[in-house]
């Protein structure tokens, strides 16, 4: 449903790079990302209650207190390893974005293993294509900077095991095979035109984030509309509005120290997710009994 609208802003957006500067390239990934993308991920307390709507009270409220205990267990954990949650944050953020894009799809052959192996291929491309500005970001949140990895080999491999599937299990996609490679094509035009910021921030909100809200909306509320677009707004802005203040402290503080806090926000930026990720795959499971 999203699909033709993120084709049309993805192509208008390669347009208007070739007239932007590097640093304007990264206040409109900002923007992307500090608005819709994060509102996306913003929405998950509101989405925790509606999946355990059947509970108590009292229960309700123990089961948001160990799903915040959960997010402080993956944050120090990161924070103690930032080489461990690298890793972890590149394989689970590979089988999510895998997942969003390819849940609608009947696959039969290993989905899980689809869907990682499909996100892994996009995030190869991405690192492939910005090798030093992925060493600049990760160097200072891990101590590393990773740019020694075979990422052209990992991401030809990934993309090799990605047609295997697709042969395989080609009914599941009901003859719309080519228009996947398209998108992939279109993906890798994308991080070979633009900054690291950009291309991340392009393709995490308008093929990602955007999708993902729609199936938010579709699953909370019954069907999407006007009407029910506006209640995702006003149930997810206080936790949106939470989200970007702590975000900004985050950045602020990273700011006035000189960087010292770089591993914290890979931490934070881990810890949110990880949850995140189990409740979408919650939500799909719930939308396919």
């Amino acid at each position: 449903m999203t699909q033709k609208y993120s084709l049309v802003f993805t192509v208008l957006i390669i347009w208007l790079s070739l007239y932007l500067s590097p640093l304007a390239e990264i206040y409109l990934a900002g923007f992307f990302s500090l608005t819709l993308g994060l509102m996306h991920g913003s929405f998950d307390i509101f989405l925790f209650k509606s999946l355990i709507a059947n509970a108590r009270n009292k229960q309700m409220a123990v089961l948001i207190a160990y799903y915040l205990l959960f997010v402080f267990i993956i944050f120090f954990l990161v924070y103690w390893a930032p080489v461990f949650g690298f890793w972890f944050f590149l394989l689970v953020s590979s089988y999510h974005f895998g997942e969003q894009h390819l849940h609608t799809k009947p696959l039969k052959c290993v989905p899980r293993v689809h869907y990682l192996i499909y996100g892994f291929f996009l995030f190869g491309m991405l690192v492939s294509s910005h090798l030093d500005e992925v060493a600049a970001l990760l160097l200072p949140m891990t101590g590393y900077s990773f740019i020694e990895l075979p990422w052209e080999v990992m991401t030809l491999t990934a993309g090799i095991l990605l047609s295997l599937l697709w042969i395989i299990d080609y009914r599941a996609f009901q003859g719309k095979t080519l228009q996947e490679l398209f998108y992939l094509l279109l993906f890798w035009a994308v991080f070979n035109s633009t900054d690291l910021a950009l291309s991340f921030g392009l393709y995490f909100v308008l093929w990602h984030a955007l999708p993902s809200v729609a199936d938010q909306i579709n699953q909370t509320f019954g069907s999407f509309s006007s009407k029910h677009l506006k209640l995702y707004l006003v149930k997810g802005l206080p936790f949106w509005g939470a989200a970007l203040v702590g975000f900004t402290v985050l950045l602020w503080a990273n700011a006035e120290l000189q960087g010292s806090l770089f591993p914290v926000l890979l931490a934070a930026g881990v810890g949110i997710t990880f949850p995140h990720i189990l409740l979408i795959e919650r939500l799909f499971k719930r939308s396919t009994n």
